[in-house]
């Protein structure tokens, strides 16, 4: 039962959306369903693009359309 909480997925596994504490994530969004469905914030996307300009193409340039909360 939701109750107080965000969110409630049924574990206690952090990283997945809903945290064990049951507060959403930073960078996804979950339904008020019980058990939570949360999937990562469509306003969130990752653009890797192989870098062509080193020779052994070891560089990666990783960019992100909004601010990335470590």
């Amino acid at each position: 039962m939701l109750g107080t909480h965000e969110c409630d997925d049924g574990n206690t596994i952090d990283g997945d959306g809903c945290s064990s504490d049951c507060k959403i994530e930073p960078c996804w969004e979950c339904d008020r369903l019980s058990p939570s469905n949360c999937n990562i914030d469509p306003a969130l996307s990752i653009g890797i693009t192989d870098s062509t300009f080193a020779a052994d193409n070891s560089n990666v340039a990783i960019n992100f359309n909004n601010s990335i909360v470590l």
